[in-house]
Protein backbone atom coordinates (compact mmCIF):
# COMPACT_ATOMS: atom_id res chain seq x y z
CA UNK A 1 0.00 0.00 0.00
CA UNK A 2 1.47 3.33 -0.95
CA UNK A 3 1.76 6.29 1.44
CA UNK A 4 -0.97 8.31 -0.26
CA UNK A 5 -3.55 5.54 0.18
CA UNK A 6 -2.52 5.07 3.81
CA UNK A 7 -2.85 8.82 4.49
CA UNK A 8 -6.33 8.76 2.92
CA UNK A 9 -7.38 5.91 5.22
CA UNK A 10 -5.92 7.71 8.24
CA UNK A 11 -7.77 10.93 7.30
CA UNK A 12 -11.05 9.04 6.91
CA UNK A 13 -10.55 7.39 10.31
CA UNK A 14 -9.84 10.73 12.00
CA UNK A 15 -12.90 12.27 10.37
CA UNK A 16 -15.14 9.41 11.61
CA UNK A 17 -13.43 9.13 14.99
CA UNK A 18 -12.36 5.53 14.27
CA UNK A 19 -9.04 3.79 14.67
CA UNK A 20 -7.35 2.07 11.74
CA UNK A 21 -8.01 -1.26 13.47
CA UNK A 22 -11.77 -0.53 13.48
CA UNK A 23 -11.55 0.52 9.83
CA UNK A 24 -9.93 -2.74 8.74
CA UNK A 25 -12.10 -4.89 11.00
CA UNK A 26 -15.22 -3.43 9.38
CA UNK A 27 -13.75 -3.96 5.91
CA UNK A 28 -12.88 -7.60 6.70
CA UNK A 29 -16.34 -8.31 8.16
CA UNK A 30 -17.97 -7.24 4.91
CA UNK A 31 -15.78 -9.15 2.47
CA UNK A 32 -17.84 -11.45 0.26
CA UNK A 33 -17.02 -15.13 0.52
CA UNK A 34 -16.22 -17.07 -2.63
CA UNK A 35 -19.84 -18.14 -3.08
CA UNK A 36 -21.36 -15.05 -1.49
CA UNK A 37 -22.50 -17.12 1.49
CA UNK A 38 -22.29 -15.86 5.07
CA UNK A 39 -22.13 -17.65 8.39
CA UNK A 40 -24.42 -16.27 11.10
CA UNK A 41 -23.89 -16.98 14.80
CA UNK A 42 -27.32 -16.94 16.43
CA UNK A 43 -28.82 -17.88 19.77
CA UNK A 44 -31.15 -20.86 20.13
CA UNK A 45 -33.34 -21.24 23.22
CA UNK A 46 -32.70 -24.48 25.11
CA UNK A 47 -36.43 -25.21 24.71
CA UNK A 48 -35.92 -25.82 20.98
CA UNK A 49 -32.44 -27.39 20.98
CA UNK A 50 -33.48 -31.07 20.95
CA UNK A 51 -36.17 -30.53 18.31
CA UNK A 52 -33.68 -28.78 16.02
CA UNK A 53 -30.93 -31.35 16.71
CA UNK A 54 -33.27 -34.28 15.94
CA UNK A 55 -34.46 -32.67 12.70
CA UNK A 56 -38.04 -32.33 13.94
CA UNK A 57 -37.89 -28.50 13.80
CA UNK A 58 -36.54 -27.51 10.38
CA UNK A 59 -37.30 -23.79 10.41
CA UNK A 60 -36.38 -20.61 12.24
CA UNK A 61 -38.57 -17.54 12.63
CA UNK A 62 -36.14 -14.62 12.73
CA UNK A 63 -35.95 -10.88 12.37
CA UNK A 64 -34.05 -10.39 9.12
CA UNK A 65 -31.58 -7.89 10.52
CA UNK A 66 -28.64 -9.94 9.22
CA UNK A 67 -29.55 -10.07 5.53
CA UNK A 68 -30.10 -13.84 5.55
CA UNK A 69 -29.91 -15.57 2.17
CA UNK A 70 -30.50 -19.10 0.92
CA UNK A 71 -27.14 -20.89 1.10
CA UNK A 72 -25.96 -19.04 4.21
CA UNK A 73 -24.89 -21.12 7.20
CA UNK A 74 -26.17 -20.82 10.76
CA UNK A 75 -24.26 -21.65 13.91
CA UNK A 76 -26.93 -21.93 16.57
CA UNK A 77 -25.64 -21.54 20.12
CA UNK A 78 -27.90 -23.09 22.76
CA UNK A 79 -28.82 -20.56 25.46
CA UNK A 80 -30.37 -21.38 28.83
CA UNK A 81 -31.20 -18.66 31.38
CA UNK A 82 -29.29 -16.13 29.29
CA UNK A 83 -26.05 -18.15 29.26
CA UNK A 84 -24.56 -20.20 26.42
CA UNK A 85 -24.40 -23.90 27.31
CA UNK A 86 -21.60 -24.75 24.89
CA UNK A 87 -23.81 -26.90 22.66
CA UNK A 88 -23.97 -25.91 18.98
CA UNK A 89 -25.92 -26.85 15.92
CA UNK A 90 -24.75 -26.03 12.41
CA UNK A 91 -27.32 -25.68 9.65
CA UNK A 92 -27.69 -24.33 6.14
CA UNK A 93 -30.53 -22.09 4.97
CA UNK A 94 -32.32 -23.96 2.19
CA UNK A 95 -35.51 -21.89 1.95
CA UNK A 96 -36.58 -18.39 2.91
CA UNK A 97 -40.06 -16.91 3.27
CA UNK A 98 -40.42 -13.11 3.49
CA UNK A 99 -43.09 -10.48 2.92
CA UNK A 100 -45.91 -12.97 3.42
CA UNK A 101 -49.36 -11.97 4.70
CA UNK A 102 -49.40 -12.54 8.46
CA UNK A 103 -45.62 -12.38 8.77
CA UNK A 104 -44.56 -9.20 10.54
CA UNK A 105 -42.53 -6.76 8.47
CA UNK A 106 -38.76 -7.39 8.55
CA UNK A 107 -39.25 -10.97 9.81
CA UNK A 108 -38.57 -14.14 7.83
CA UNK A 109 -38.97 -17.88 8.14
CA UNK A 110 -35.81 -19.81 7.31
CA UNK A 111 -36.04 -23.41 6.16
CA UNK A 112 -32.96 -25.20 7.51
CA UNK A 113 -31.00 -28.36 6.86
CA UNK A 114 -28.64 -29.71 9.51
CA UNK A 115 -24.95 -29.89 8.67
CA UNK A 116 -22.78 -32.71 10.01
CA UNK A 117 -20.66 -31.87 13.02
CA UNK A 118 -19.19 -33.65 16.03
CA UNK A 119 -21.48 -33.95 19.06
CA UNK A 120 -20.92 -31.06 21.49
CA UNK A 121 -23.04 -32.36 24.38
CA UNK A 122 -20.53 -33.16 27.11
CA UNK A 123 -23.05 -33.50 29.95
CA UNK A 124 -22.43 -37.29 30.18
CA UNK A 125 -18.65 -37.10 29.94
CA UNK A 126 -16.90 -39.26 32.52
CA UNK A 127 -20.11 -41.05 33.60
CA UNK A 128 -19.23 -44.41 32.04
Amino acid sequence: MDDEVLRGIQDECRKNGDSIIVYYKEKLEHLPSEAGEKTHDIKLAATWYNDVRSGKKKFELRKNDRDYKVGDKLIMHEVCDGMETGRLIKAKIVYMLEEYKGLEESYCILGTELLPMPETDTSKAGQE
